[in-house]
């Protein structure tokens, strides 16, 4: 190809130019290819252009058959492809598809591509529910259960669709997705054509293709039921459909269920009591009046067989045959005489008649008439009344035709002949009517004639009755008729059987009902109902009637009306309440259970009950009525109250009157132990419309609180010291004239002997005889005595002037081995001799003793071992009474033998423990005197001596128990021996418990202790685990003795000076049985001076000791030149001097005395 380009120059010359080119034209090119997938409903696309931008947009336009279009893009690649996934293409019909693609090239024009395929779209769409619904009639607000339930029931519908949902259809309403997924925050309620209720409650997906629908339905109107009884009802389902979003369509239904409520059956109980007055009869006397006796062919003879002086046998004719002979006797009833019951309307039995029917000849007299006549007091409601009544008895002999002489027609024939009798008294307003009844035959009835078989005795039983005229009781009730959900029948809904209509009257034996056409009614007892009725005896009437509701159910119930026999009098019967003392708040089981409870009077009364009097309080109808309102409260003379909580109606005459009693404070018991009293509260005495009254009291039941028993255990730990005696040897010394001799392996001198003997009498002397077995190592106890030998005074004798023996020295030497170290013990035992002339012709005459004192005898060894001071001490002779003397009498011309004894005493603090007896009295609190009493000591405080200790107990119940000396070397290692002490308390109503203290000794070896000392610095010193000696030396120190029993020890020159005292801290006095050492710090002290030297005061929870070392404190911590603290000790409320002294007699305080 040639190209010629022409211009014109500056000049206004054309130029020209030419230039070739070879031309390789690319025309623009597209294509388009698909693939469908049918089960999703998707559409991938790819394609390839020629000369078509990078990047430039392909525009895809899928059609299908019915002109339905979807559109997409795609992007150009750089090698001209280009592709687009996914496309969803489901809003398109099934069938063919064209699509088309467009691009622009590079010249700007339009390229076309086309391709077709086809859609064949899976769908996927069902619809299922969980399960038929049930719902009660008898749950809607009119039914029979209304209360116990609701007429509603739920379900869910589960939807599966590859489509997706556009919407649900219920019931005929259509619920858009958008309504589906807010249903969760506000439910969808849609009524059914039945006038029923959906309420769509929630939505969710609960996979990619499947969605659950909740729902609840409930029931608003019964449902016709066509069935008799609570038959159920499959009634028109709900119909359901769901769309998706395609516009396929799936259908489905859920079934309801029915169930028929019926007519609520009805067994209706009322109570009537009927009064059948109470009377009391005595003084019964009851006879044959012989002035009103006739008889033919003679007279008739009278004889009284009772207390009365009525004639009790009436006899007449003559016997024949030697018969008895014809008479009547008439036997008293005689509970009557002295004492009983009787009811209005009721037979009385006034005793039995007999006739004696034996022959007798037609010559003599033969009775034709008589009267009996009975008399007797009546108490009717407290009023007296006297009862005369006479009954005409007409005889008739009859001959006696018939050969058989007990033949009927051979029988003789009494007749009462004024059965009418009637005798009429007003009693409080009422009218009573007393009447003969006539006699009881055979056959259990009351007849006015009796025949009498011959030869035999006849007797019956004659009866009469108080009758009373007061009105027959009234009953007005009320039948509440209940058809349930589906309402009565339009057409006779109640029929009452007797009358076969809906309201009438219905007679009965008993009564007469009156019902209404709304079911209230009244019922009248009859009189022959009230007079058959006995006391206590219940007569039932019983009514029936059908109800029929809408739909034709029916159900037959029942009114029942009981007719109790109840006492005219008012009967009152008192449950009485039970509280226990021992939940007072001072009681010993405070808070642990209810003071109060409640109790209740029932009243038994024909009549209403008018007014209660109470406390002098009188409550008429209406306050009785508003007690559940408005209670009323009274309060005991001891301060409890009680409170009257309600009154009650029942049935049957019935009232109960509530009340709650509450027990603020113990009431006083006689009996020992937790023993009940049934306290009387308040008499109430309670009236009736008749005016009758009883009276009764309140009640409550009190048990009783006692002291609580304890059994406290403590344990005191007793670090044993072991001490031991070996090596023992003794003998006299400086013994003058005497002569001596040694007889043992010892090298002291045994025997002594002096003077020139008389009458071939034995020299005087005395010999020593060492305790062999201290010559060996021998376990000793601390504080026993120990016997060092047998001293003899052979006192025979002796010419006057031939000795001049006044005494000697009696050496005792041994080895004392104490917690393993060794102790040389030399003790010098001064023995003064009285050689008594013998003034009493007998020689062994009193008067002729010489005697022997050791004058010495208060000299002591001391010896410190681990810090901790022991003594040596010759403790004398042991006489012949057992007790230990410093002086002995030696009978003349006898050899006079005593033990020689010594004790090893320790002088540091024993063991002990404090503690604290809490008694606990109970809600009756403490007696007034002898409340508490200690065994050993019968009283509330003291010093008991136990059998390994002493217990010093004071009045509030705090002690100290501090062990015997000799427990700590005779207990043994790991050992544990109990000492108890028993103590009673008695409260203040007189209950009595006994109690134990037991304190558990528990022997432990002592640990060899260490000596810990400080320097002239401020020092802290921490002791080991042992019985260790701590000394802190001058400068303020702080001090922990450890475990074990310490002795924290001042030295001389320890101290500080006055406005600048030495400040020592003692961490832990309070563990172990510690011990202070002043001894070498202060100067010049003793136990009855040693307040000059110290003053102790409580600083918070420890106590400071104020110390001057060479006395004058004065009182005044400031003149002080040593401070000692003892951390975590209390003085408890002491005084110095008490605390310091306690200190001492404890041994927790060594000073010089």
């Amino acid at each position: 190809m040639e190209v010629v380009a022409s211009a014109t120059d500056n000049n206004g010359n054309p130029i020209t130019g030419t230039d070739s080119a070879e031309l390789d034209a690319i025309a623009a090119e597209i294509t388009v290819d698909t693939t469908v997938n049918n089960e999703t409903g998707l559409m991938d696309i790819e394609g390839t252009t020629i000369d078509v931008p990078e990047n430039s947009t392909v525009e895809i336009t899928i059609t299908d058959s019915v002109g339905n279009t979807v559109t997409t893009q795609a992007s150009v690649n750089e090698d001209g492809s280009y592709s687009v996934e996914n496309v969803d293409i489901r809003e398109l019909v099934d069938g063919d598809l064209t699509i088309d693609a467009k691009a622009i090239d590079n010249n700007g024009q339009d390229v076309f591509a086309q391709t077709n395929d086809e859609l064949l779209l899976v769908v996927e769409l069902a619809i299922e529910t969980s399960g038929s619904l049930e719902v009660f009639e008898k749950f809607l607000s009119n039914g029979s259960a209304a209360n116990d339930g609701e007429p509603k029931d739920s379900g869910s519908i589960r939807i599966t669709t590859s489509q997706g949902i556009q919407s649900v259809t219920i019931a005929g309403v259509v619920i858009t997705l958008e309504a589906l997924e807010a249903s969760n925050a506000s439910p969808i309620s849609i009524t059914t054509p039945e006038g029923n209720l959906v309420e769509i409650v929630g939505f969710i997906q609960v996979n990619d293709n499947a969605y659950q629908v909740d729902y609840t339905f409930e029931l608003l109107n019964p449902a016709s039921h066509p069935e008799q009884g609570t038959d159920e009802l499959a009634k028109e389902p709900i119909s359901l459909s769901v769309t998706d979003q395609r516009g396929n369509v799936e259908s489905s239904e859920v079934e309801v269920s029915i169930v028929d409520d019926i007519p609520a059956a009805e067994d209706v109980k009322e109570n009537i009591g009927v009064a059948l007055t109470e009377a009391g009869i005595s003084g019964f006397k009851a006879g044959f009046l012989l002035e009103e006796t006739t008889a033919v062919n003679g007279s008739v003879s009278g004889e009284v067989l009772d207390a009365d002086a009525y004639a009790d046998r009436l006899t007449w004719g003559t016997p024949a045959n030697g018969s008895q002979g014809s008479n009547y006797v008439f036997e008293d009833n005689e509970d009557f005489r002295t004492g009983d019951t009787i009811f209005t309307d009721q037979l009385i039995e006034l005793g039995t008649f007999t006739h004696n029917n034996f022959p007798i000849l037609s010559s003599g007299s033969i009775l034709t008439s008589t009267v009996l006549e009975v008399k007797f007091t009546l108490v009717i409601d407290g009023v007296e009344q006297e009862i005369s009544g006479q009954v005409f008895l007409e005889h008739d002999e009859t001959p006696n035709t018939n050969s058989d002489p007990q033949a009927p027609e051979n029988d003789d024939i009494i007749k009462i002949t004024n059965i009418d009798f009637v005798q009429t008294y007003e009693i409080n307003d009422r009218i009573y009517e007393f009447r003969i009844k006539g006699f009881l035959d055979q056959d259990g009835n009351i007849v006015d004639e009796i025949r009498t078989t011959e030869q035999a005795s006849n007797s019956f039983k004659l009866f009469a009755e108080l009758a009373s005229t007061s009105d027959l009781p009234v009953f007005e009730g009320q039948v509440d008729y209940f058809w349930g959900a589906d309402g009565a029948a339009d057409e006779d809904p109640v029929i009452w059987k007797d009358i076969d209509a809906a309201s009438g009257v219905i007679e009965t034996d008993l009564g007469i009902l009156t019902i209404n056409p709304d079911g209230s009614y009244s019922y009248e007892v009859k009189t022959e109902a009230r007079n058959k009725l006995q006391l206590g005896e219940v007569l039932v009437d019983r009514f029936t009637y059908v109800l029929k509701d809408a739909d034709g159910d029916l159900v037959e119930s029942s009114l029942e009306i009981h007719l109790n026999g109840v006492s005219n009098f008012i009967t009152m019967q008192v449950t009485a309440p039970t509280v226990q003392e021992k939940f007072l708040p001072e009681g010993s089981a405070a808070g642990e259970g209810s003071t109060s409870a409640s109790g209740q009077v029932v009243i038994t009364s024909a009549n209403a009950i008018t007014s209660i009097l109470i406390d002098g309080a009188l409550l008429n109808q209406e306050q009785l009525n508003n007690l559940a309102d408005t209670p009323f409260v009274l309060t005991t003379a001891a301060g409890n109250t009680v409170t009257l909580t309600g009154f009650e109606e029942g049935a049957s005459g019935i009232y109960k009157l509530n009340y709650e009693f509450d027990l603020t404070s113990p009431e006083a018991h006689s009996a020992q132990g937790a023993d009940e009293l049934s306290k009387g509260l308040f008499d109430i005495t309670v009236t009736s419309a008749s005016g009758a009254e009883a009276t009764t009291q309140l009640k409550a039941n009190i048990i009783d609180d006692v002291p609580v028993a304890a059994e406290t255990e403590v344990s005191l730990d007793v670090n044993l010291v072991e001490a031991k005696i070996g090596s023992f040897e003794a003998g006299f010394e400086s013994f003058g004239a005497a002569t001596g001799t040694n007889v043992d392996q010892d090298t002291f001198v045994d025997k002594l002997e002096w003077g020139t003997p008389t009458s071939g009498s034995q020299r005087s002397g005395y010999t020593f005889v060492d305790n062999e077995e201290l010559r060996v190592e021998t376990d000793i106890a601390l504080d026993q005595l120990i016997t060092l030998g047998v001293f003899t005074h052979n006192n025979f004798p002796i010419s006057s002037g031939s000795s001049n023996f006044t005494g000697t020295d009696l050496i005792v030497r041994f080895n004392l081995v104490i917690e393993g170290e060794l102790q040389a013990v030399e003790a010098r035992i001064v023995l003064d001799h009285n050689e008594t002339s013998n003034t009493n012709s007998t020689p062994t005459h009193p008067d002729n003793d010489d005697i022997v004192t050791i004058t010495n005898v208060d000299a002591t060894q001391t010896f410190i071992v681990n810090g901790r001071e022991y003594q040596f001490q010759v403790k004398g002779f042991i006489d012949q009474n057992g007790n230990v003397v410093e002086q002995i009498r030696t009978t003349e011309t006898r050899s006079n033998s005593f033990e020689l004894v010594g004790q090893l005493v320790s002088t540091y603090a024993l063991p002990s423990i404090e503690g604290q007896v809490d008694y606990n009295f109970g809600a009756d609190g403490a007696a007034v005197a002898d409340a508490v009493k200690w065994s050993g000591i019968n009283a509330a405080s003291g010093t008991i001596d136990g059998v390994y200790g002493s217990l010093t107990i004071q009045e509030d119940g705090s002690y100290t128990y501090i062990a015997k000396p000799d427990v700590l070397s005779t207990l043994k290692p790991n050992e544990l021996v109990q000492d108890s002490f028993t103590y009673v308390l008695t409260d203040a109503d007189g209950d009595q418990v006994q109690s134990v203290l037991t304190i558990n000794l528990n022997g432990k070896t002592a640990q060899a202790g260490e000596v810990f000392r400080g320097d002239e610095g401020d020092n802290t010193i921490v002791g080991g685990s042992g019985n260790d000696l701590i000394i802190g030396g001058q400068g303020n120190d702080i001090l922990f003795g450890g475990e074990g029993d310490d002795v924290f020890k001042w030295e001389l020159n320890d101290q500080g000076s006055v406005g600048a005292p030495a400040v020592d801290v003692v961490k832990d006095f309070s563990i172990g049985n510690n011990v202070l050492d002043l001894k070498d710090l202060l100067s010049g002290e003793s136990e009855s001076t040693i307040n000059d030297f110290i003053l102790a005061e409580q600083d918070g929870n420890s106590t400071v000791l104020f110390i001057k070392t060479d006395g004058g404190l004065l009182g005044n911590p400031e003149n002080a030149d040593q401070k000692i603290v003892l951390e975590g000790v209390q003085m408890n409320g002491e005084s110095s001097a008490e605390f310091l002294n306690d200190l001492i007699s404890k041994g927790m305080l060594n000073i010089d005395n």
